[in-house]
């Protein structure tokens, strides 16, 4: 193992192979390694390779690659060099733990960082040492420029009055949007929910908020998206049970009856669903990054949502007043969002006295009006017990950092399939 402070090669194996996995995973941190790390610093050659060929990729298309067409991208050189090869090939069947990856992230950085100052330093040292120092004025303030770059997180921000900048905002809107299948909400939210946005549906108990969730799901996978459903209230079978029923179209409670027609509705799906259950409060939003950072890397895709049910069930960081736990609890959820650039939908209780609004206002919200505040989007699900009998409903747009607001959709629910259709708001 070489010892030199010039390597990360004195950190061991295990700290460069989570190294380059985190580039993989993170592209905030893949981005920050694109502009201060050199190659020779990583000392395994498959890490090298690895790295260089992932960099190289980004170089040419201005962006970094899924793992899964990276790796397929690796396989076309197997016959040029197959035991490098081999060795990459090992490397991606490793298991790393989540938990260590603000660890070797701080660490890289830091590392990084500082033999990017020594460099500079040592140009400036060099510089002094000319014979005629004040003629080299110039070159040396470069220097000393070059030092203090690499001392910081060069992201300050938009520059607000930047040419470049302004016509690219001026441009139609096109950040992709994941659309939820549900037409007249798509149609609002300009085709569907951006990346990086908290979305909150409100209901009182037994409104059908988890079918809800499953429905939405369910719609993203038939259109061949990659969904995430995290619960902290049902169970994974019952929750798969729920979306067979939907894929199927056949009641829960004829699953079993119909064993072959669910089946054959299942397998032939073109977008993939993980579905992970939890006891409740006893998770953390950290702990539920961790997870999702795994699912990354099993996959070998990003998901395009996180369905959480619910987020209140989330086990809070720090104690406290539970109002104040829970308005955490949602602003560490969307900073989650925020980070990772996909859309989270999440589930949460109203107080009981809504139980026979007909629309349900934002100002019910149990526990902690806070998780109103924090969410960018906030949908109430209305169904009293006449409506529950008729299978209808009313979605009703409280709050919405995305498009307009005070908008009533009717709906129909099918709670034996899960299956929800939103209708126009004139309906």
């Amino acid at each position: 193992m070489t010892e030199s402070n010039g390597n990360l090669g004195r950190m061991g194996t295990h700290f460069q192979e989570h190294f380059c996995y985190l580039l993989l995973i993170n592209r905030k941190f893949a981005d920050e390694m694109y502009e201060i790390l050199d190659i020779n610093y990583l000392e395994l050659d498959y890490i090298k390779h690895i790295t260089k060929e992932y960099f190289a990729y980004r170089t040419k298309y201005n962006t970094f690659p899924s793992v899964k067409i990276f790796r397929s991208l690796l396989k076309d050189q197997r016959e040029i060099n197959p035991v490098l090869y081999e060795k990459t090939q090992s490397f991606f069947s490793i298991k790393f733990n989540n938990g260590d990856n603000d660890f070797v992230t701080e660490k890289a950085t830091d590392f990084c960082r500082i033999q990017k100052i020594k460099a500079a330093l040592l140009d400036i040292v060099d510089l002094l040492k000319k014979p005629n120092i004040e003629n080299s004025y110039s070159e040396i303030e470069l220097a000393i420029k070059n030092a203090l770059k690499f001392n910081s997180d060069k992201d300050v921000g938009v520059i607000y009055e930047n040419e470049s900048l302004f016509l690219q905002r001026m441009k139609p809107d096109n950040k992709r949007r994941i659309a939820t299948g549900w037409g007249p909400i798509d149609e609002l939210f300009k085709g569907g929910i951006p990346g990086g946005k908290l979305v909150t549906f409100l209901g009182v108990t037994g409104a059908g908020k988890s079918h809800l969730l499953v429905n939405l799901g369910a719609n993203l996978v038939k259109r061949g998206e990659t969904v995430v459903h995290y619960s902290l209230e049902l169970q994974e079978d019952e929750i798969c049970s729920r979306y067979d029923s939907n894929f199927s179209q056949i009641s829960v409670d004829y699953l079993s009856d119909h064993q072959e027609k669910v089946w054959e509705s299942i397998k032939g799906l073109p977008g993939r669903l993980v579905i992970k259950d939890f006891p409740t409060k006893s998770i953390t939003i950290g702990a539920l990054k961790s997870h999702y950072m795994k699912v990354k890397t099993v996959l070998g895709v990003d998901p395009s949502m996180i369905l959480v049910d619910y987020a209140d069930l989330i086990r809070p960081t720090k104690s406290s007043e539970k109002r104040l736990e829970l308005e955490d609890i949602y602003e560490q959820l969307r900073g989650f969002a925020m980070e990772e650039n996909i859309p989270i939908i999440t589930v949460s209780q109203v107080s009981k006295s809504a139980i026979e609004d007909e629309i349900i206002s934002i100002g019910k919200i149990a526990e902690s009006f806070a998780k109103g505040m924090v969410a960018d989007v906030v949908i109430s699900l209305s169904r009293r017990e006449a409506d529950k009998v008729l299978n209808k409903g009313r979605l009703y747009v409280a709050k919405s950092r995305i498009s307009y607001d005070g908008i009533v959709f009717p709906i129909t629910m099918n709670t034996g399939t899960s299956t929800v259709e939103v209708f126009p708001s004139n309906s």
